[in-house]
């Protein structure tokens, strides 16, 4: 069975009281994805992952949690 990662963290984050704030895609260079999906390319054509998934969570009132940081931290 597969399950998907991120909307099981995002389950987590609201049980304990946060809800997403905000998500994003953070592309890495190929690097060796390459030469380590070579042989898996052939067999079956699946790709080969050069990214992340960043999400963000807050609780209570995202202004405030903000504020709370400070300045420059941007």
């Amino acid at each position: 069975m597969i399950r998907g990662l991120i909307p099981l963290t995002i389950a987590a984050h609201e049980a304990a009281g946060a809800r997403l704030y905000n998500d994003a895609v953070l592309m890495n260079t190929l690097g060796t994805v390459p030469l380590r999906i070579g042989n898996q390319w052939r067999a079956s054509r699946k790709m080969g992952r050069h990214h992340q998934y960043v999400l963000t969570f807050v609780k209570g009132d995202p202004k405030r949690a903000t504020a709370s940081l400070g300045e420059g931290t941007a």
